[in-house]
């Protein structure tokens, strides 16, 4: 059976309201979380980004619980942003890798083609440096400017 997305939403908000002290210490629980979210203890568990953040507010409400600490919402904005830039530098990380995948693909694809053209006694030197240039027009599309035959 699949969780909605909603209910996902409203279990991870509950945390982040335990985090924010919206909602007492006190009150924090698996029947607390269950009840307000309407997903059952071992479906919450079985999700493991949710087990990690379930375990990481329960270390926080036990320093609030103990007087230790209390919500700052700056370091809390922080600590937010801090991962959204971990996560925006994974993404991009990711995308570098595949870009440079397909990058070698096509190298290896232009050397094929060179070794294909000379078999059949055309100089890829002529080919590449003749090819069409693609460049954008200012209004959207694309244009091809293709070489002049004058030389």
């Amino acid at each position: 059976m699949t969780i909605p997305a909603e209910q996902w939403d409203k279990a991870f908000s509950i945390l982040q309201q335990f985090e924010r002290q919206l909602i007492p210490p006190s009150f924090f629980g698996w029947k607390f979380i269950t009840e307000k979210c309407g997903v059952s203890k071992p479906t919450l568990w079985r999700n493991k980004e949710f087990e990690r953040e379930f375990q990481r507010i329960k270390e926080v409400v036990k320093s609030y619980v103990r007087g230790e600490k209390h919500f700052d919402q700056e370091i809390s904005l922080k600590a937010a942003r801090d991962r959204d830039r971990d996560h925006q530098i994974e993404m991009l990380k990711a995308q570098v890798e595949e870009l440079t995948r397909q990058l070698n693909r096509e190298r290896e694809r232009v050397l094929y083609a060179s070794m294909i053209a000379r078999r059949k006694n055309i100089d890829p030197a002529e080919f590449l440096d003749e090819s069409p240039v693609f460049r954008k027009p200012a209004k959207g599309g694309s244009v091809v400017k293709l070489p002049s035959k004058e030389g």
